[in-house]
Order: C-alpha cells, then structure tokens, then sequence
C-alpha cells in the first residue's frame, strides 16, 4: 500500500503477506515513522482526522484518516506537529488490546489543546476487521475524551 505526503510525492509503502508459511508477514520503507504522515495527501487539516494503527485498518476508514503505523504516536512526528499546528480535532480508533496507548495518545493530544473522541472499537474486532459502515458507526458514536482539554505551557516543536 504506498503513501502519499501533501504533494503526491510516494513518501512510504507497507505490504503484509497472506501466507502463513511465509517468514516475513510485513514489509514497510525503510524511512523513519515520524517523518512521515501516512496519505498526507488525502488529509483536510480543518476537519476531524480519525488515527488507527496501520494501513491496512485505513482501507476501512472513510474519509479524513490517517494511521499511526504502530500503536505510538511520538511527540517529534510530523503526525503530531500537523495536528498540534493546525488544532486538528481527532478521534482515536486504535485496537482494543492498545487501551492504554490510545488514552496516553488523547492524554498527549489534549494537553495542547486538541479535541480527542475514543472510538469504541469491539472486543473481537479490529478496525482491519470492520467494514466502512461499521467503522463509520463506531466513529460517528465516539464520545468525547474524558480527560478534557488542558492547556500545555510548552509550545509545539
């Protein structure tokens, strides 16, 4: 899957196997993850930006999506730096077994003032799972974040 940075330059690419015999399951660039913005290109900065974890789970989402290629969303990214320039409102669609690392992400985002809702994503469900109508559901359904927004004294890098 390739993508794209806000001028159509090809800036990454992932690929898995389906193949169980097969040693090696992904295949990602071999650039650095937070110097890119996946599909950067397809990203409105105005509107809500839903995050999740891989390419893979970004082919379910509908519009204005971008995945974190991983569970971590680093405070040096340029995914992070966008977002806190541009006071992107986000919400977060991460696995179920990265809980934590989801609220650590909101925690991180609204500390800068960034407006973060939590996709409930099921149980026995990742987002790679789901079909875009029930990811369209659980996005448009996403509450708030409870941990409200906090003003951070540093400013973005």
């Amino acid at each position: 899957i390739p993508s794209f940075d806000d001028e159509g330059h090809l800036n990454y690419f992932s690929g898995r196997t389906i193949d169980d015999a097969n040693s090696m399951k992904y295949i990602n660039a071999s650039v650095p993850k937070v110097d890119i913005v996946f599909n950067d290109i397809n990203i409105n900065w105005t509107e809500e930006v839903a995050l999740v974890e891989g390419p893979f789970d970004l082919v379910k989402c509908n519009v204005n999506s971008t995945c974190l290629l991983g569970s971590h969303l680093s405070s040096e990214s340029l995914l992070f730096k966008k977002i806190v320039m541009n006071q992107t409102p986000v919400v977060i669609a991460l696995d179920p077994d990265a809980r934590k690392k989801s609220h650590e992400i909101a925690k991180m985002l609204s500390s800068y003032g960034i407006s973060v809702r939590m996709a409930d994503v099921p149980e026995n469900k990742d987002v790679g799972d789901m079909t875009r109508n029930e990811f369209a559901a659980i996005r448009s359904a996403a509450p708030k974040s409870s941990l409200g927004v906090l003003t951070n004294t540093l400013a973005p890098h």
